[in-house]
């Protein structure tokens, strides 16, 4: 053999051989115990083999070339196609989809299929040739391109699996794949050629047999994804992920606490925005103002050569990123790395956490509207106060504020202005008006006050007096409305009116609700004869309670007149409390107090259901049907299912819907606009009516009424009443806005001749007041409407 020969056999298949066994121990090394690892590396390690096969063939006598064929290289080729079907299972997780015996049969079957047949020399190789410097075998029948065949297909399956997978993922996992499948089709392209080049096409052609080399594209293929996907990780990779990736910080520093390493997020916390990663000269004393570097440095240094590790120390600094103050938690051990020892720093950001801290600790005794003082934070300060007062024999007060009407603001204008006019007033409160005072906001509309240290109770008054007229001299403006907000205020003292917190506030409350008794707008002191009033107040609200479990409500009915041909053309239910103590009591003595203390949706239902029954009888008794109008609450109104409510109660008692009118008031229509349109629109879909009541002494805009299915407008009362020419001329523009909208027209609350021939001349629809009737009870209307019917008045 001559030199160049064997120097050209060993660099064509000696080199690749010891390529093939390097990556076949990297691979495996990697991750010993993974089964992709493992079916990987065997692989790798069985194209070695052939690699060194070849190289031995071409070594060895040529008389050896059959023998060697057909008992190690045509096995090895069978052997590594099972192990390269095993590599692709584990790979996808194909695998795990089949039972252990499918798996391994699918495994030995290119062996255990073609083995047999190479004991018999004919079958696969018949004989050699000796060309120019290169054995190569001559294949006998047709049985070695059978098994090449089979060796196809399951290569054409493991291109299949890898195209689901390619398909199933996305990212860095699909770039791995892809390559595996060129690298794969690479192969079987070279493999493929070199086969028909070496033995399809006689005379053969001198080169060496090269159709092993095609799998040196694969093993490069596994190695790079191995190292740049991570595939298959080691175990320093796996430490150096998890130094970038956790979500704390890590630093290394040296004895003189210079940043030696860092990862990300330590550099988030200690670096300027600038660090590029290089880290540079950066040192953890910079966390620190400049002036404090040197004593820092000495402590650390201390620390440093006694090995005393932290654990828990919080550190706070400003950021370098947004000049915001940043805390971060340190833990310390120390490091030996060859002769040096490093401090190695473990960094937990809790700006957050001590965020989130600080606002639950301000919560707790804070409004979160408003951020004044909460009712804990007063009654705290109340009761040290208190302690104070009784050791010093000195006065305090307390003083319960409640804004006027301002539900009214809040259901017409919405929760969200409501809320912006809240903290207007804490603003409000908050301007200086007494030392050492406190403002709590404890729910709704009501603020407490306490005052303490007071010389006499006459400064306690002229402080309440001074903040009534604070707001009286204070307006909020909203989109250009303008809102003049008044506030009621009671006042309570210690120790006359209250030795303890909760009295003091129960005795302001009470003096409270006395100032809006008297007309709102001003405050009250407390007085003992007041506790009565609010003793009657709660036995209001239990009997009110009652009545309505017992049925003591009773409905009264106004009629209505047609001004055209006089007719009677509908009727209002209006409400009585008929008590057992006290009589027939009117609503204006109790239906505010049932939208305050919440019993207004139960009272609305009784009156809607009863009304609509009394409607049905009256027609059965051969009565003209008549529309019965009632009044919704605002609370009734905006209730979950009120229209199915109404349909369902209209199908209870039968009647028709186009024999019911609800009136509803402008603040109703114009809270959350777009809900009480949809609102109304399926309840005309029902044949019911729609009247806006009260018109003229809300906030409703022109463009919102034209889009309101309304097909009434109820001018108020106090425009028919104000004899001034301002009244008339306003009555006059509601009845002509209503002609434009193509609304009827009601006026409520005529009581003169003059006022009903103002009416008239002015071409209004239709009128009820005292002018036509009272409202009356059920049967003394039956009796007025017939006797209207016999006079010939209702024709």
């Amino acid at each position: 053999m001559s030199t160049t020969h064997l120097l050209l056999t060993i660099i064509i298949y000696l080199l690749p051989a010891i390529y093939f066994f390097y990556s076949s121990i990297e691979i495996y090394l990697r991750n010993r115990k993974s089964k992709v690892n493992q079916s990987a590396a065997l692989l790798v390690a069985c194209f070695a083999v052939l690699c060194l096969a070849q190289l031995v063939l071409n070594l060895a006598p040529p008389a050896f070339s059959p023998f060697f064929y057909q008992t190690i290289f045509f096995p090895v080729i069978l052997i590594s196609t099972g192990l390269g079907m095993k590599f692709y299972f584990n790979l996808s997780k194909f695998g795990q989809r089949l039972s252990l015996t499918a798996r391994i049969i699918i495994y030995c079957l290119p062996f255990c299929l073609f083995a047999p047949l190479s004991i018999c020399t004919p079958y696969l190789v018949s004989g050699y040739v000796l060309d120019s410097l290169w054995i190569k075998p001559i294949l006998g029948s047709f049985f070695p391109y059978l098994m090449m065949i089979f060796v196809f297909m399951y290569s054409l399956v493991e291109n299949l699996l890898l195209i689901r997978m390619i398909r199933s993922t996305s990212g860095g996992h699909k770039r791995k794949y892809v390559m595996l499948m060129i690298s794969s089709f690479i192969t079987l392209l070279w493999g493929f050629v070199m086969f028909i080049l070496s033995n399809l096409f006689p005379p053969y052609i001198a080169m060496p047999e090269l159709s092993i080399h095609s799998v040196i594209f694969y093993v490069i293929a596994v190695r790079t994804i191995v190292k740049r996907y991570d595939m298959l990780p080691n175990e320093s990779r796996k430490y150096e992920m998890l130094f970038e990736l956790v979500p704390f910080g890590v630093a290394l520093l040296d004895k003189d606490a210079n940043i030696v390493e860092i990862n990300a997020a330590g550099r988030q916390i200690l670096t300027p925005p600038d660090d590029d990663g290089s880290h540079k000269a950066y040192s953890f004393l910079d966390a620190y103002p400049k002036e404090m570097h040197a004593q820092l440095l000495d402590s650390y240094r201390k620390q440093f050569d006694a090995r005393q590790s932290l654990h828990n120390f919080e550190v706070t600094k400003i950021s370098f990123r947004n000049h915001l103050p940043i805390s971060f938690m340190v833990d310390t051990e120390f490091l030996e790395i060859g002769d040096e020892t490093f401090v190695y720093m473990i960094l937990r950001d809790i700006t957050a956490h001590k965020e989130a801290e600080q606002r639950i600790s301000f919560l707790a005794y804070h409004d979160a509207l408003t951020g004044l003082p909460n009712r804990n934070l007063f009654q705290q300060r109340v009761n040290e106060s208190l302690l104070q007062a009784q050791e010093e024999q000195q006065l305090l007060a307390v003083m319960l504020l409640d804004l006027d009407r301002f539900k009214i603001v809040n259901d017409s204008l919405g929760h969200q202005v409501g809320d912006r006019l809240l903290q207007f007033v804490a603003g409000l409160l908050s301007k200086p008006f007494y030392e050492g005072s406190t403002v709590a906001r404890i729910g709704g509309d009501e603020f407490l006050i306490l005052l303490p240290n007071l010389p006499d109770k006459q400064l306690g008054v002229q402080i309440g007096s001074e903040l009534i007229a604070r707001f009286q001299q204070s307006s909020y403006t909203e989109e250009g409305l303008e809102l003049n907000v008044t506030a009621s205020l009671g006042i309570s003292f210690f120790p006359d009116d209250g030795e303890d917190v909760y009295s003091l506030i129960k005795s302001a409350d009470i003096s409270m609700y006395r100032a809006k008794e008297q007309g709102r707008n001003q405050m009250e002191a407390y007085q003992p004869s007041m506790s009565h009033k609010a003793h009657e107040r709660l036995k209001l609200e239990r009997n009110l309670r009652k009545a309505i479990e017992r049925e003591e409500l009773v409905l009264y009915y106004q009629p209505q007149i047609d001004l055209i041909n006089g007719r009677v053309c509908g009727i209002e239910a209006l409400v009585r409390w008929n008590s057992p103590e006290q009589g027939i009591i009117p609503p204006q003595q109790f239906i505010p107090f049932a939208e305050e203390c919440g019993l207004i949706v139960p009272l609305s239902n009784w009156v809607l259901r009863n009304a609509c029954l009394q409607s049905k009888r009256w027609q059965e008794e051969g009565l003209p049907a008549l529309q019965v109008a009632v009044n919704i609450s605002t609370l009734q109104f905006h209730q979950n299912h009120f229209a199915g409510n109404v349909q369902a109660i209209l199908e209870e008692t039968g009647l028709d819907p186009k024999y019911l009118c609800l009136e509803i008031t402008e603040s109703v229509a114009v809270q959350n606009q777009e809900q009480a349109i949809a609102l109304l629109e399926r309840l005309t879909t029902l044949g019911i009516s729609i009247a806006i009541d009260d018109f003229g002494t809300g906030y409703s805009s022109l463009s919102l009424l034209n889009k309101l299915p309304v097909h009434q407008i109820k001018i108020d009362k106090s425009f028919i009443g104000d004899k001034s020419p301002q009244g008339a001329q306003i009555a006059k523009s509601i009845i002509s806005l209503s002609r434009s909208l193509n609304m009827n027209v009601l006026a409520e609350g005529v009581e003169t001749q003059e006022q009903y021939n103002f009416l008239m001349e002015h071409q209004c629809d239709s009128i009820q007041g005292y002018l036509i009737s009272h409202p009356i009870s059920a049967s003394e209307f039956e009796i007025w409407l017939r006797a209207r019917i016999e006079s010939g008045e209702h024709q």
